[in-house]
């Protein structure tokens, strides 16, 4: 499994370093890199922070919000992304934490589970670690879709194809 994300990231650096795709994204003069050190240790400061606040006073301004976390996540593991939704102080928390997850399928498999209530939306992503869109490329799609076009994650209907 390792050699085959290698290949992937290998794949992925070769892909955007090609001068059309550079041309194409208009960032010429940039160099790309996956995980860019410096910006890593910007963001240092930020690493143990709760924006739980923040996220509770868009909510309190009825602007939806949508947390999505990989089931086998061990670096944002979804027991720590329900555990803090749940615990966060907002004007719907009460119906939040009552909401049940239903599952969410795309193409007939289940793709996760869903716990919506208010605006505030938490999604468990099956089979997915800390790289969502790379682990589950097809799930994320829909997923995306979805959000984009205020749709349910409601079994019967389908997004993709």
């Amino acid at each position: 499994m390792l050699n085959l994300f290698v290949m992937i990231f290998l794949l992925l650096d070769n892909f955007l370093l090609k001068p059309d795709v550079i041309t194409a994204l208009n960032v010429t003069g940039e160099d790309w890199t996956d995980c860019a050190m410096g910006v890593h240790l910007l963001l240092m400061d930020d690493w143990v922070e709760s924006f739980s606040f923040d996220v509770a006073f868009v909510l309190a301004n009825n602007i939806e919000v949508y947390v999505y976390s990989g089931m086998v996540d061990f670096v944002c593991n979804y027991y720590g992304g329900i555990a803090w939704t749940n615990a966060m102080p907002w004007p719907g928390q009460s119906a939040f934490n009552s909401a049940n997850f239903t599952d969410w399928t795309v193409n007939g498999q289940v793709a996760g589970h869903v716990k919506t209530a208010q605006g505030f939306t938490f999604i468990e992503v099956e089979n997915a670690g800390h790289m969502v869109p790379m682990d589950q490329p097809e799930n994320t799609l829909d997923m995306v879709k979805r959000i984009l076009s205020n749709k349910p994650f409601s079994p019967d209907i389908n997004l993709i194809n």
